[in-house]
């Protein structure tokens, strides 16, 4: 509005503003001022050759209407304004670039994309840090639930002093422990306490009817029906052996008395009492020749619970093959002994194999032999109690082979 004034009223050469605006153009950001008449004449203007608006008749048109326009146009701000001078009407348009402005605008924008990257870093690492002092004490809790076992159900979380809600939580989890390890303790003890009870009138029983049978004349009524029942005492003597032997499956390892055994020795009295009462029945015993030394087949363990496992193993074996036979083979392997018990009975469907070992559950092939179907159950956790592991090979139609992995002991270290 200022060189409007100066040019239509103040009477200044135009050359001389035109020669101003370009020497401060080299140096400042300057304005491009032009002045047109309402019939698109232009009247003055600050470098014709530079033009940055480049006006056209529609735009004064639209000033003279509007009284001011404003828009941008490639960076540069651009104002149209309605100007009287003198009962006359003119249009000013003024273009100019904000070089400074726009300087500050980008140091702004640089210096809050710093600030917010360096702000997230600080907040990230700041946030590592608090999260790691707040969840603390639950890291805490959850490490020491972790370690709670059915085997080590006595240990306890320790408590806090600060009185919160984790100190409650704590309290509320003991508590809780109580309650799961006196219901433990009162189901083993049961199964324990009822299957001595049951056993003792059950072996007078069993002694009694095979002292019948022995006295018994033949022709004799009777003998057929005591054989029946000696048949079934027996059996229900087997079960409620099953019975105590998972109670004590079930023990703690730490309090599991353990002494250096030799395996071979384990599996040949096992062995023996796979073969008790069965006359028909054949276990055969292979040593891998390739055994360095005796102390090779010595683990640390408890000899009555291995014994079971192999017992129920061979049993097993020699119950589902078709000719009575079971293979074991005894062999040495790194620092493990591997025991294979082998049958050749109608095998194991894919689809029982990964629940064969669960309490209780019987095959397609088991559903008409006698059985408890707490074998394989017990023996998994018996092996798993002295630190080793089983596994089954099996087809439909072709055997059964469960391979029993023990850890071998350190000669002359006693336990």
């Amino acid at each position: 509005m200022t060189k409007a004034e100066l040019l239509l009223s103040g009477n200044i050469d135009p050359e001389i503003l035109q020669t101003i605006y370009r020497q401060n153009r080299e140096h400042l950001s300057e304005v491009e001022i032009a002045i047109y008449d309402p019939d698109f004449n232009l009247l003055y203007h600050d470098a014709i050759d530079i033009d940055i608006v480049q006006e056209t008749e529609e735009m004064i048109d639209e000033i003279l209407e509007l009284g001011s326009i404003e828009f941008r146009q490639n960076g540069w701000q651009v104002i149209g304004v309605h100007y009287r001078h003198n009962e006359q009407d003119y249009v000013v348009t003024g273009a100019g670039f904000d070089r400074m402005g726009y300087e500050k605008l980008t140091l702004l924008r640089n210096t809050l994309i710093k600030a917010s990257v360096l702000g997230l870093i600080l907040v990230y690492f700041l946030g590592l840090v608090f999260s790691r002092e707040v969840l603390s004490p639950l890291r805490n809790i959850a490490n020491s639930v972790s370690e709670i076992t059915a085997t080590n159900l006595n240990l306890r979380l320790r408590p806090r002093d600060s009185g919160d809600e984790l100190t409650d939580l704590t309290l509320h989890f003991n508590e809780m422990l109580d309650r799961l390890e006196q219901s433990f303790q009162s189901q083993r003890e049961f199964v324990h306490n009822i299957s001595h009870e049951i056993k003792t009138p059950l072996t007078a029983i069993i002694t009694e009817i095979e002292l019948a049978l022995f006295e018994a004349e033949e022709g004799d009524s009777r003998k057929e029906t005591l054989e029946v029942i000696l048949k079934d005492a027996r059996k229900m003597d087997r079960i409620v052996q099953n019975l105590l032997n998972m109670a004590k499956s079930h023990y703690d390892p730490s309090q599991l008395s353990k002494k250096e055994i030799r395996v071979d020795e384990v599996l040949m009295d096992a062995r023996t009492e796979a073969l008790r009462g069965r006359e028909s029945a054949e276990i055969s015993l292979h040593v891998d020749e390739d055994i360095p030394d005796d102390t090779a087949l010595i683990v640390n363990g408890n000899a009555y619970l291995l014994q079971v496992a192999f017992i129920n193993l061979m049993d097993n074996a020699v119950k589902f093959s078709t000719d009575k036979k079971c293979a074991v083979s005894l062999g040495a392997e790194g620092e493990s002994i591997k025991i294979i018990f082998a049958d050749r009975g109608p095998g194991i469907r894919p689809e029982d194999s990964s629940r064969i070992f669960e309490p209780f559950y019987r095959t397609g092939a088991s559903a008409n032999l006698e059985g408890s179907g707490i074998g394989l159950s017990i023996v998994k956790k018996i092996i798993e109690l002295h630190g080793g592991s089983i596994s089954l090979i099996s087809g439909d139609q072709k055997g059964s082979s469960f391979t029993v992995s023990l850890e071998r002991a350190e000669h002359g270290e006693k336990q």
